[in-house]
């Protein structure tokens, strides 16, 4: 890929910015210079395109140049809407109403032009509601300009110390992993070519503890292998991840899948469905008995379905009263709303 003419951007604007862009954050390698984005994609003075997963640290949820968007911004300078230097107005007002309205335990909003004025504002508040001084800034993120939360962003190379892991890249993360047996080894006796399978996130451990030998592999006295970031007990490397196209796994830890059911759909079952369906076993939950579910988000829906599929009654606690819906088609019987209040710690 070519970036000849944004080298020679940055190359000419460093003659009057130091490092050549206004802030520090948007330095990249290569120097890439972008002039225009449209949607989901964004393209550089070169004319490469590129998909924009940054999203601006985010606030481009709807993409760039988004048509609604451009057009209310266009049509708010048409009207003259401005912020004064003085009094109020009352557009700041129904923006304000309207996040209160949105987002729940939310009761007044303070309107910031920058990050570190946020961060800021977070502070005096902080402070005065605990009464505590003392900021426990994280090493490694940008947290604003101003001295109390100021440090570098990248920690130098030289502080960090030696590399010690085997090597990360390539990486393909992964652990819900469903699909077809294209090949087989010669002593596999547990699956044949064309049957449907799936694998969790464990893939293989030390057969040999006591934890193994009860068919504990997850606690592994001697460490589990997952599905990616741990070593690879048969060679060198660190085992790259499942969202691939292939992979290749010892049978004990592979799954059968009934042939019948879309692999899309079993999926899930791998990781969200495991995790809420193991302590709704561990408890026998059936028919007669009650199922709270805190949250209806990805581990919530499908303990929704399981407890319900199971017998019990189900009701689901939630602070977006807009999910309620959605809690009654999973199969909840009842759905109460949850307020959740901060306790002053002291």
């Amino acid at each position: 890929m070519n970036h000849t003419r944004s080298a020679e951007l940055f190359e000419r604007n460093a003659r009057y910015i130091p490092g050549g862009t206004v802030s520090l954050n948007r330095k990249v390698e290569p120097e890439i210079a972008f002039v225009r984005g449209q949607g989901a994609y964004l393209w550089d003075v070169d004319g490469n395109r590129y998909v924009d997963y940054h999203a601006g640290f985010a606030p481009y949820l709807l993409g760039h140049a988004d048509p609604d968007v451009e057009g209310g911004v266009q049509a708010a300078m048409r009207d003259g809407w401005t912020l004064a230097g003085s009094g109020t107005t009352p557009w700041e007002g129904q923006a304000a109403e309207l996040l209160v309205r949105c987002v729940p335990n939310l009761e007044k909003v303070q309107f910031t032009t920058t990050g570190s004025e946020a961060t800021y504002h977070a502070l005096r508040l902080s402070r005065a509601f605990t009464g505590r001084d003392h900021v426990v800034v994280m090493q490694g993120g940008y947290n604003g300009w101003h001295d109390e939360v100021a440090c570098n962003v990248m920690t130098p190379l030289d502080k960090i110390g030696p590399k010690v892991s085997q090597g990360e890249y390539p990486m393909v993360p992964g652990h819900e992993i469903v699909g077809i047996v294209t090949d087989i080894g010669s002593e596999v006796s547990k699956f044949s070519v064309g049957d449907s399978v799936g694998i969790g996130c464990l893939v293989d451990s030390c057969r040999e503890c006591d934890n193994c030998k009860q068919h504990l592999e997850q606690y592994c006295l001697n460490g589990a292998s997952f599905t990616y970031f741990t070593p690879d007990r048969h060679g060198d490397g660190i085992i790259p991840g499942g969202y691939s196209n292939q992979i290749v796994c010892d049978e004990d830890f592979v799954l059968k899948v009934a042939d019948h059911l879309p692999l899309e759909g079993v999926a899930p079952l791998l990781c969200a469905g495991i995790t809420t369906f193991s302590p709704l076993r561990r408890w026998n939950i059936g028919a007669g008995q009650q199922v709270a579910i805190v949250g209806l988000g990805g581990l919530g829906h499908m303990g929704v379905k399981l407890a319900a599929a199971m017998g019990a009654e189900v009701t689901v606690l939630s602070t977006s009263p807009s999910k309620q819906a959605d809690a009654f088609e999973l199969g909840a019987h009842n759905v109460a709303a949850a307020v959740i209040k901060f306790n002053k710690f002291t």
